[in-house]
């Protein structure tokens, strides 16, 4: 799995394009690293079309998955993010995760798509 970064400050936009086989505990990882050591824009978007495979997350992984996002929301200028799902399978699992920081208080504003072009729009509506 591989993790590009394409950074907008004009747009306050960063995309993150997940490529190659998708292992949640290294991406938990690289989120987590990013958000301490890097500055973020105020909306990001989470690719994941390149990516491929997956595995079953557990209930713990999201748990931490929705820490992560209650991190984000507290501690970087990040107000919305977005996830650029494809098939039906995992466009359900990220739309779990609303459940998830629902339960855990998260103030981020997240929310999964099927299309980048939905996701920017999204974005750009206050």
């Amino acid at each position: 799995m591989s993790i590009s970064v394409n950074k907008d400050d004009a747009q306050q936009l960063t995309v993150f394009t997940v490529r190659g086989e998708l292992d949640f505990e290294n991406l938990l990882t690289y989120m987590k690293s990013y958000n301490d050591d890097f500055a973020l824009t105020k909306n990001c978007v989470w690719d994941f079309r390149p990516a491929t495979g997956g595995e079953v997350i557990t209930d713990s992984q999201l748990g931490y998955f929705a820490a992560i996002m209650q991190q984000y929301a507290f501690e970087s200028p990040v107000t919305k993010m977005g996830f650029v799902i494809q098939g039906d399978l995992g466009f359900g699992l990220a739309r779990m995760l609303s459940t998830f920081e629902e339960l855990y208080d998260v103030t981020l504003d997240a929310k999964a798509f099927l299309s980048m072009d939905e996701a920017v729009t999204w974005l750009d509506k206050d």
